[in-house]
Parts: C-alpha cells; sequence; structure tokens
C-alpha cells in the first residue's frame, strides 16, 4: 500500500501532491481528534457515574445508621405488644393504682371521709377495641387494636390533690397502658373537690394472625 502510494504520488505534480498530502493529513487529524472526543466523552460520562455512585454510597452510609436504628426499635415496639399483659385488661392496672392512692372524698356536706380510690371509682361498661389502621377488604396481616375500658365516680367527689396523686401513680406505671380520656366536673360547694365524670383507661394489642373480612 505505501509503495502504490509513494507511485500515485510520484507521478504527481508537485501542486497535486501538496493538495493530496494536506488533505490525506487533515482526514488524519480528523479522524484523531475523533477519537479523541469519543474516548473523553466515554471518560466522562463514567465518571459521572463513579462520583453518582460515591454519592449514593455517602447517602447510604449516612442513612444507615439510623435506619437500622429505626428497624431496632420497630422490633422492639412490636415485642413489647405482643407480650403486652394487660391487652384485653386495661383497667387492671388503674385499678391497682386506685387500690394504692387513699384519698379524701365528700359524698354531702362538709365533713371529710378518708378511703382508697377504687371505693370511689368503679369500671363501667364494655371493653371497646378498635383498629388503629383500616386495611383495604380482603387484605390479610397483622393489626394493633387500641382497647379502651371506663372508669366512673358515680357519687362524690374527691379531693383535687388527691386525685392527681392517683393520675400520677397511672402515669408512672411502667406498662402500656395510659389515659386516653378524662372529665372532671368541679363541686360547685367546694372548688377543691372534683368528681370524674369519665376516665378512659386504654393499650394497644397486636393481632398478629387476623383474617380478611
Amino acid at each position: 500500500m505505501n509503495a502504490g502510494l509513494s507511485g500515485a504520488l510520484g507521478r504527481m505534480n508537485p501542486r497535486e501532491r501538496t493538495l493530496v498530502v494536506t488533505l490525506i493529513s487533515m482526514v488524519s487529524i480528523l479522524l484523531i481528534a475523533g477519537a479523541v472526543w469519543m474516548v473523553r466523552g466515554k471518560l466522562k460520562t463514567k465518571e459521572e457515574a463513579i462520583s453518582k455512585n460515591r454519592e449514593s454510597m455517602a447517602k447510604i452510609q449516612r442513612l444507615a445508621g439510623p435506619y437500622l436504628e429505626q428497624r431496632a426499635r420497630t422490633a422492639a415496639l412490636t415485642e413489647q405488644l405482643k407480650s403486652n399483659p394487660d391487652a384485653l385488661s386495661p383497667d387492671n392496672p388503674v385499678a391497682t393504682a386506685a387500690v394504692k392512692t387513699k384519698v379524701r372524698y365528700r359524698n354531702a356536706g362538709d365533713t371529710d371521709e378518708t378511703s382508697t380510690m377504687n371505693k370511689v371509682l368503679q369500671v363501667t361498661g364494655e371493653l371497646k377495641q378498635r383498629p388503629l389502621i383500616q386495611k383495604k377488604r380482603g387484605v390479610k396481616g397483622p393489626q394493633i387494636y387500641r382497647v379502651e375500658k371506663e372508669f366512673q365516680m358515680r357519687r362524690g367527689y374527691v379531693h383535687v390533690d388527691d386525685l392527681f396523686t392517683f393520675l400520677g401513680e397511672v402515669e408512672a406505671l411502667d406498662n402500656m397502658v395510659f389515659i386516653s380520656k378524662l372529665d372532671l366536673v368541679r363541686w360547685t360547694r367546694d372548688p377543691d373537690y372534683i368528681q370524674i365524670k369519665s376516665l378512659s383507661a386504654s393499650t394497644l394489642r397486636y393481632d398478629e394472625d387476623e383474617e380478611a373480612e
């Protein structure tokens, strides 16, 4: 090929030879430049991909800790829900606190009587349960229920200080029972005395194998 090209160039006059050589040089330069441009484009694409991967990895590393902590908290809470001893009796811990709390109460007149809270605060009504999340019809799977039991003070009024002591005892219990509703009425004859019209003790119940409706 080189011999043929040399022979062809040799048969040309100087002007033609110069034009042909210049054309070949320009074509060669364009081919090299195109090749370099393509290589640089591919390298840039790879560099951008590597940069995005590094950013994604850094983001994953930043989120991994909180995500794993959240998963651990969720697992611990699920286990606590599954083993909740008061899942069907949120009234029991409240009743226990009522037995331990001494109160001053009045039925009528201005004379205090002393007793324990359970003598004036009684459980009433049926156990209420309702799902925290309403699932679509036909969907199976675990469900968490909110379970409630109501108390009432049918007669008499308890001194406000003793009432707050009782409420503090309930809130300090190390369990999953909490007071979700509290309706109080002050005694018009003495505002230091209060009647509990309604108190709802609530907890959560985990149902692992709930059947679809």
